[in-house]
């Protein structure tokens, strides 16, 4: 499916209401665990940290209760340990009223999550997958089979590619648009890129995934490298989401580049920022709203996340990002 990114009402489609968009997320759990410091460390170098926090995390779950939260209905898929973990993990999901009906429990671990961040909001995260590692394409084929017309799916990387392949491969199928995040990063497989509508990218993936270098490009530098890039693609659909931390995010097809500048922001814990923006970006989109419309939602998201410490319990509720616009707007 071509997503007309320019229109600003979602289209009507047959058998389908137009207010209840869909979005099939290929989630990941990680329990994740942060140390609070003044600042990263050095190669080498050890550090005392001034707090520690515990809590559910996981690229695909934080994108999961962000949507939920925006009010948009998931689809939601996510694999869990036989541990302590996962049953605190799958009672805290209920609690949040999420649908656990594709919530799977293989093997003995779940995904576990350390990460460090500094006062300034920068922060290093490493993960072990655990229990995402183990899902596979006979966990998804039930949901995936429900997909219709107009619906959308999201992936990422704290998942194996089998699942995200047969999931794209089912939208394509049935006129779904999807959403990749390739992160943590790896290699995109050709056919999985073929299947891709949007690509959501930093710039240090941007630059494994191109050879290019953008942390020290202009803005108008970065979004012309990566049309130069797209233009060389067999993807004519492609359209590449590039965020540029505290300079905005970039919206680049072979034929037009879009740019939202950032909010300025305290940020105290920028953990969660990239998954508020995927929720926030790909909701918008959902529900019809053109590029411009989305890319400032998603980047408000961002930054309301990165202002506060924690995630899923800051992820912004439609009521708050709506509120938070209202007063941008207005200083």
């Amino acid at each position: 499916m071509s997503f007309n990114f320019d229109q600003n009402k979602r289209p009507n489609v047959a058998g389908k209401s137009a207010l209840t968009p869909r979005i099939l997320v290929l989630g990941s759990y990680v329990h994740a665990n942060c140390l609070l410091l003044k600042r990263l460390p050095e190669p080498g170098e050890s550090l005392s940290a001034d707090g520690w926090v515990s809590e559910h995390g996981g690229k695909g779950l934080n994108v999961i209760v962000g949507l939920h939260k925006l009010g948009i209905q998931t689809i939601p898929i996510v694999a869990i340990g036989r541990d302590e973990a996962g049953d605190r993990m799958l009672a805290w999901y209920r609690a949040m009223a999420l649908d656990d009906s594709y919530v799977y429990r293989l093997g003995d671990q779940s995904g576990y999550g350390v990460g460090l961040i500094a006062a300034n909001g920068q922060n290093m995260i490493a993960v072990y997958p655990g229990a995402n590692n183990l899902l596979a394409a006979e966990h998804i084929e039930l949901p995936v089979s429900s997909l219709e017309v107009g619906d959308w799916v999201y992936g990422q990387f704290e998942i194996a590619d089998e699942p995200i392949m047969v999931s794209f491969r089912y939208a394509k199928q049935r006129g779904c648009t999807t959403v990749l995040n390739p992160s943590p990063w790896r290699q995109v497989a050709t056919e999985l890129m073929a299947l891709t509508d949007i690509l959501l990218i930093n710039q240090q993936e941007a630059h494994l995934l191109t050879g290019m270098s953008f942390t020290e490009k202009s803005i108008s530098q970065s979004g012309q490298q990566i049309q130069n890039w797209l233009q060389q693609q067999a993807c004519p659909g492609l359209r590449v989401i590039l965020t540029l931390a505290g300079q905005g995010a970039l919206a680049v097809s072979q034929q037009e580049t879009l740019y939202q500048p950032a909010f300025k922001i305290n940020a105290l814990d920028a953990t969660g920022a990239g998954d508020a923006f995927a929720a926030g970006l790909i909701g918008s989109l959902s529900l019809g709203q053109g590029l411009g419309q989305a890319l400032l939602e998603a980047c408000a998201c961002g930054a309301l996340t990165a202002a506060q410490l924690g995630v899923w319990q800051v992820l912004p509720t439609s009521f708050e990002l709506e509120a938070w616009l209202t007063d941008q707007s207005s200083a």
